[in-house]
This record gives structure tokens, sequence and C-alpha cells, in this order.
């Protein structure tokens, strides 16, 4: 009963509650920085993860698209040059020299079958003209021989049009290539136009 009267032990009271609660307080916001931190933590990876899966991912599809337009456009290409060389074959100034070449394999058969050749050879060295024209064919379907080795059209259009014309003229002036050939001496030259001929048409062996 004599404590009642102290009043040290009142402070002493004060003093432990105060500090009792300024522990639990202490302890509480120790706890929810913590925790405040724990999730700020896990937000910036979630965010991180979510920032770096979008950006794979945007990169894959940019890739993606770029490469499928590179293609569409290669193939755009392939086919417009397809087309150019059709046309070219169809253009009116073509006339002349296939009216020409028309004229030449009709005369030419008109000769025994073991002297078509060689008079082939013969009347072309006397008309100059005539020859230009039927080397400016020939040319042509070299060209598209090229083309073709090197990837730059549709093979397969481009046979459905001209293997008929091809094995027509590789056939019906065959004197005349070879003889530019120099038989053989000059190998490169319609070198491309023979081998597309064997091979859509087979060497005729």
């Amino acid at each position: 009963m004599k404590n009642q009267n102290n009043p040290n032990i009142f402070g002493e009271i004060n003093l432990k509650i105060t500090l009792n609660i300024l522990a639990v307080s202490f302890g509480v916001s120790l706890l929810i920085t913590t925790a405040h931190n724990r999730v700020e933590e896990e937000q910036k990876k979630t965010l991180t993860f979510a920032v770096t899966t979008f950006a794979t991912t945007a990169a894959g599809l940019g890739a993606f698209y770029a490469h499928k337009s590179l293609v569409q456009g290669q193939k755009y290409k392939l086919i417009d040059k397809t087309h150019s060389l059709i046309e070219r074959w169809n253009d009116p100034e073509f006339i002349p020299f296939k009216v020409t070449a028309k004229k030449l394999v009709e005369k030419a058969k008109k000769e025994p079958l073991e002297q078509q050749d060689n008079w082939l050879v013969k009347y072309c060295n006397e008309n100059i003209e005539e020859e230009i024209q039927i080397i400016a064919i020939l040319n042509f379907l070299t060209e598209i021989a090229l083309c073709i080795e090197e990837d730059f059209v549709d093979e397969g259009l481009l046979q459905k049009y001209f293997k008929t014309i091809v094995k027509d003229y590789c056939e019906d002036f065959h004197g005349l290539i070879n003889h530019r050939r120099g038989n053989n001496h000059n190998q490169l030259r319609y070198k491309a136009l023979i081998e597309l001929k064997n091979k859509w048409i087979g060497t005729g062996k």
C-alpha cells in the first residue's frame, strides 16, 4: 500500500507503456515497410519481365514481318521479270524476226534432210540482215535460259510458255547454232540455251 503514494512508480509505468507502444509501433512500421519493399520488388520483377517479354515479342514480330515482306518483294520481282520476258517476245518489233525465221525454215525444208543445215548456214552468210534477225531471236532465248539459271524468273511459267518455242528454234536452227559455236570450239555461245532445251525436252538421243 505504501507504493501507491510513490510518484516514481507511476512514472516508471508510464515510461514502460510508452516504450512498449514505441516498440510495437516500430515493429509494425518495419513490418509494413518490409512488406511494401517486397511488394515493390515483386512489382519491379513483374514489370521487368513484362517489358522484356513485350520487347522480345515485338522484335520477333518485326523480324517475321520484315522477312515476309522481303520474300514477297523477291517474289513480285521474279514474277515481274517473268512477265516482262513474255511481253518482249510478244512485242510487235519481234514480228519481222519471226516472219524471217518462218520463211527460212520453210525454204530449208525444201532441201534434202541431210543438206538443210548447210543450206541454212550458207543462206545466212549471204543474207546478213536476215541472219541478224535470227541471231536476235537466239540471243533472246539464251537470255531466258540464263535468267532461269540464275533464278531470276519463274521457270515453271516460262516452261509452259516457251517450251515448244525453245524446242523448235533449237532444232530448226541447229546448223546455224553449231556453226556460230565454231563446231564446239566456242562452247560458251548458246550453251545455256542448249542446256535449257535438253532440260525441258531431252537430248533427243
